[in-house]
């Protein structure tokens, strides 16, 4: 008869597989950073700009979303698949739902914050990150949680830095986000986009390179 622990590692497993080779991770942390740079862009510029036009963003997310899609199912099709073979776990509904639910609702909420109410971009950006990273990767590699902590007390430094040290890194006084928030907000979000961004990057990168020392294509797989 099973045990609870091993009924919860079963049904930890897709999670496990799906992060084996660090590349989820890496393709969050890579796209935090790509809406860094959109950010600092805008935030940067001029209002009449291009990267301040509206559609500017929208283009530019879209592409990046694109090209980390291809670029992980390039790296897994070539280096992951050949190693430890290629796993479709069979999803239903609710599940499929539940993470495009959950992702408007956040949407939703911080916009709403964040037009109607002074709050702080990067105490907000720590609340939604830290428990998603912590239920979706951190339950199912345990040294994952050292990632968490870094991520919690990161983004908790981060809101307590001071505005006009915040403030500073958004020079431009009317372009981009600035706009509609004020220096210091934008200045947060900067630096914790930055900062979430290289710290689960770095935790994937650490575990694309222990996957790729630990195990090995079969001979001919890249033939």
């Amino acid at each position: 008869m099973a045990t609870q622990e091993q009924v919860q590692s079963y049904l930890e497993q897709p999670k496990r597989y799906y992060n084996i080779d660090g590349l989820g991770e890496i393709s969050i942390g890579v796209m935090m950073l790509g809406f860094a740079l959109i950010s600092w862009l805008q935030a940067s510029t001029p209002k009449v700009s291009l990267w301040n036009r509206q559609s500017s963003f929208f283009v530019c997310a879209a592409l990046m979303l694109i090209v980390i899609d291809h670029g992980a199912k390039a790296v897994k099709k070539r280096i992951t698949y050949p190693r430890t073979g290629f796993v479709e776990y069979r999803r239903d509904a609710k599940a499929r739902m539940a993470p495009m639910v959950l992702g408007a609702v956040t949407a939703a909420a911080f916009g709403f914050l964040m037009k109607y109410g002074r709050v702080n971009p990067a105490a907000v950006a720590g609340m939604i990150v830290v428990p998603t990273y912590a239920y979706g990767v951190a339950r199912a590699v345990q040294w994952k949680w050292l990632t968490v902590a870094v991520l919690a007390v990161g983004s908790g430094a981060i809101a307590s830095l001071p505005t006009g040290l915040l403030a500073s890194i958004a020079r431009d006084a009317v372009a981009g986000p600035k706009s509609r928030f004020t220096p210091d907000m934008v200045g947060s979000w900067l630096i914790e986009a930055l900062f979430i961004g290289a710290t689960i990057g770095v935790s994937g990168g650490i575990t694309l390179l222990r996957y790729l020392r630990e195990t090995q294509a079969p001979e001919g797989a890249a033939e």
